[in-house]
C-alpha cells in the first residue's frame, strides 16, 4: 500500500492488518486518517480470505489522540457546534463500525494511547497493550467526556471517574489489562509475536461462525437483561448448527472420531485439510495419527 495513506490495508492468509500511518506526528487523528481508516475496512470486508483483522500503528506510538495543531478544527475555533458535532460524530461512526464489523478486530497498541486515541482500542474485540504503555487522557480541560460513558462500561463506573475527573490522567498498560480496558499486558518486545499467535488460534475458527458469535455478543450487549442474552444464545446456535463449516466439522468426526477431529483442529491451521488422508479405519495417515495415538 502507498506510503502516503494514513491507514494502510494488507491481508495474509486468514489474517488483515490496518495499520495506521502517521507515525511523523504520532499517529494522530485528523480527518485524512479518518476517510483512509473506513477505506480500509471497506478492504477488509471486502477480502472474503482473512477471518480476523489486526489494528496495529507504525511507529513508537499507536496513537496521540486528536490533531491539536494550531489550524486543526479541534483548535482554531473556526468551527459551529453543529459542524463540531459532524465532526465527533464521524469518530463515533467508526467506533461503531469496528464494534459492528463482521468478523473479529484485535488490537495491537504500543508507546502511547491517549485521548481520542482511547476510542480505537475500546471499539475492538480483542486488546493486547505494552505493560509500559501509557493509556491517558487529555492533558486539558477542554472537553466533556467524549469516551467517558463507555468506558464505563469496559472498566466500572468509579474507575472511569478516577481517570476522568483528574485531568491528564495517565494508567499503564499493566493497569489497563487489570481494570478491563485490555485483555492481554506484555513485554513490548513481545507485543506483536504474540497478537499475531493469538489472531492465528482464533482464525482457525470457520469465518462464518466467527461472525456468528461476535454479532451474538454483540447483540448481548446492546441492553438484553441476563434472561434474554441466555435465550438469544439458542437460535445463534441453531443458526450456527446449519452453517457449511459447522456440518462438514460434524462430517469429521462421524468419520474420524472425536478425538482424532480435535487433535486435527488444535494441532493443524486446517483440520479439514489434515484429516483428508485417511486409511481404510478412518485414521489419519501421517504425523498427525501419531500424536494422536
Amino acid at each position: 500500500m502507498s506510503a502516503e495513506l494514513c491507514v494502510t490495508y494488507e491481508s495474509d492468509g486468514r489474517l488483515a492488518f490496518i495499520t495506521l500511518n502517521r507515525p511523523e506526528v504520532r499517529n494522530a487523528l485528523n480527518g485524512d486518517l479518518l476517510r483512509d481508516f473506513n477505506k480500509a475496512l471497506d478492504a477488509f470486508q471486502a477480502d472474503d480470505e482473512p477471518r480476523v483483522g489486526i489494528l496495529r500503528a507504525n511507529g513508537p506510538t499507536f496513537c496521540a489522540g486528536f490533531d491539536l495543531t494550531r489550524t486543526s478544527a479541534s483548535v482554531s475555533g473556526d468551527i459551529g457546534p453543529w459542524e463540531d458535532r459532524a465532526r465527533l460524530l464521524g469518530w463515533i461512526n467508526l467506533a461503531v463500525r469496528i464494534w459492528e464489523f463482521p468478523r473479529p478486530i484485535i488490537a495491537q497498541v504500543q508507546g502511547h494511547c491517549l485521548a481520542g486515541g482511547i476510542l480505537l482500542p475500546m471499539a475492538c474485540d480483542i486488546v493486547f497493550i505494552s505493560k509500559t504503555c501509557a493509556v491517558g487522557w487529555p492533558r486539558l480541560p477542554v472537553g466533556g467526556g467524549f469516551m467517558d460513558g463507555a468506558m464505563s462500561l469496559l472498566v466500572g463506573q468509579r474507575r472511569a471517574k478516577e481517570i476522568s475527573y483528574i485531568v491528564g490522567s495517565r494508567i499503564s498498560g499493566e493497569q489497563a489489562a487489570d481494570w478491563g480496558y485490555a485483555n492481554f499486558a506484555v513485554p513490548e518486545d513481545d507485543l506483536a509475536r504474540e497478537t499475531v499467535a493469538f489472531a492465528r488460534r482464533v482464525a482457525k475458527t470457520p469465518r462464518n461462525i466467527l461472525e456468528i458469535r461476535k454479532a451474538a455478543i454483540t447483540r448481548a450487549s446492546m441492553g438484553l437483561s441476563f434472561r434474554d442474552a441466555l435465550l438469544a444464545g439458542v437460535e445463534w446456535d441453531v443458526i450456527a448448527h446449519v452453517d457449511p463449516a459447522v456440518v462438514g466439522m460434524k462430517r469429521l468426526v462421524r468419520e474420524n472420531g472425536m478425538k482424532t477431529v480435535i487433535d486435527a483442529f488444535e494441532n493443524t491451521d486446517d483440520a479439514f485439510a489434515a484429516l483428508q488422508a485417511t486409511d481404510g479405519n478412518g485414521d489419519v495417515v501421517g504425523s498427525l495419527s501419531r500424536r494422536s495415538s
